[in-house]
């Protein structure tokens, strides 16, 4: 256990030592703090928007997925592909495009001049921002736990002080680079856990446990599924993806800092590969650790808990740190875009670097307390994440969906059907239906709709 600790701890002073290295001293602008002078190149683009992209999901949920419900959940990264490559086809270098001719810094500055508008849709991206963060600091704590027995709310303090640790003074730079760190350490954990899971239980010869399962179709795809559901679940999470990619500013961030739009497009498979390896290799390491019957006891803790008890305490410290790696990455990236919008679209001045370093702190500590508070109910880190991506899709990502596809849309058609969207995904929600289709898709149907009809009636 002290040599584990000991691996964690060093890696974290490695964020450290990169986010302090980050600060530019001689540089002190916005757009080198917000967007690191739009220099980023293609592997940086690709590797640190899938890292935070990636989430604390892909090392909690998506294991805990496997884990708990079975094989159905490895068709879920592949629906993902089917909206990714739409979107990468149609999307990144237009954004890069429009950042770097308007001279944008934050997304929601690129929807509406209109002073009203830019407010209500950044308060509704904070607060989605926020429950997404949120959900984030939950997965690092279940992580902790499993590995220290510690209570949630520790996992969740030590975590926010790593956070504002490596980021306070770095901003972007540090947010990059420690991105892509933390991808390294994500394709190299899932490498390990996926090759020591098939030797350990000797799945490449012991054929018969895949038709023993415990549990009724736990190996059968799509066992007792309707034609409605499948469908539903492909059109869903395709949808899903979509709206992912417009409508998470932090990922957003990485191709407006692009260096240019060869670049952007240059990061594609770089992104769809990495993602689609850690995503699908950690819902298979949790589907094969659920057959081979291996206890946990939470899905979502089954990585901690199953590397703590079956690998070395050095080896279980590098995966504490990949764990972590996973969650810190998205967290920093979120922090930041919720901070930039503060400052950007809500206050729209420029600020000095010390206003900045305030409200990152600010922000890191609301979503500390927020955490705190969230981690005492039972929700679990896939239900946050689903629902935080969902609105900010049917919000951020309709918006910016309008303003790409749609020519002199009007800003009330814009937000009418921004705020229509927003409510069908909450109702969607609030009903139960998402268990058959998940709410983004109602919502940017109903959203695109509305816009398009009270544009076309000049409204």
């Amino acid at each position: 256990m002290i040599i584990a600790i000991i691996v964690f701890t060093i890696f974290c002073l490695l964020l450290f030592f990169i986010g302090f290295t980050s600060k530019d001293h001689a540089d002190k602008s916005e757009l080198n703090y917000f967007l690191g002078n739009r220099k980023l190149k293609s592997i940086q683009i690709g590797l640190s928007a899938g890292a935070t992209g990636n989430t604390g999901f892909i090392m909690t949920g998506a294991v805990g997925l496997g884990y708990a419900f079975g094989i159905d959940w490895l068709f879920l990264p592949f629906a993902w592909l089917i909206g990714d490559l739409i979107f990468w086809k149609y999307f990144p270098h237009k954004l890069n495009e429009v950042s770097h001719k308007e001279n944008i810094i934050s997304p929601v500055s690129f929807i509406s001049n209109n002073r009203i508008i830019t407010i209500i849709l950044s308060l509704i991206v904070i607060i989605s921002l926020g429950a997404y963060a949120s959900s984030q600091f939950i997965a690092s704590s279940k992580s902790l736990t499993g590995y220290f027995a510690l209570e949630q709310k520790w996992g969740i303090l030590l975590t926010g002080f790593v956070i504002i640790g490596y980021l306070l003074f770095g901003g972007f730079r540090a947010s990059v680079r420690t991105d892509i760190v933390q991808a390294i350490m994500m394709i190299v954990i899932t490498s390990i856990v996926l090759v020591d899971v098939c030797i350990r239980y000797d799945l490449f010869d012991n054929y018969g446990m895949f038709t023993s399962a415990s549990k009724v179709g736990f190996s059968i795809p799509f066992f007792g599924w309707s034609l409605f559901t499948l469908i539903g679940f492909f059109l869903g999470w395709s949808s899903a993806a979509i709206g992912f990619g417009l409508g998470q500013p932090q990922i957003i961030s990485r191709y407006f800092a692009g260096q240019s739009i060869k670049q952007v497009k240059n990061a594609k498979w770089i992104y769809i590969i990495f993602l689609q390896f850690t995503w699908f290799g950690m819902t298979l390491f949790g589907y094969l650790i659920g057959l081979s019957g291996f206890v946990s006891n939470d899905p979502e803790s089954a990585l901690a808990e199953y590397s703590l008890i079956n690998f070395t305490p050095l080896l279980s410290g590098i995966i504490l740190a990949g764990i972590f790696s996973s969650i810190a990455s998205t967290i920093d990236s979120m922090c930041l875009s919720i901070s930039t919008s503060i400052t950007k679209d809500i206050f729209k001045r420029e600020s000095n670097q010390v206003i900045r370093y305030l409200i990152l702190l600010l922000v890191v500590l609301a979503l500390i307390l927020i955490s705190l508070s969230i981690e005492t109910h039972s929700s679990t880190v896939f239900v946050l994440a689903k629902l935080s991506i969902s609105l900010m899709a049917s919000s951020l990502g309709l918006a910016i969906l309008l303003k790409l596809t749609t020519k002199n849309i009007s800003d009330k058609a814009l937000f009418i059907g921004v705020i229509s969207s927003f409510i069908t995904c909450i109702l969607w929600y609030s009903i139960g239906y998402s268990n058959f289709i998940v709410e983004s898709l109602p919502a940017l149907i109903i959203g695109l709709i509305i816009s398009h009809t009270l544009n076309r009636l000049k409204y």
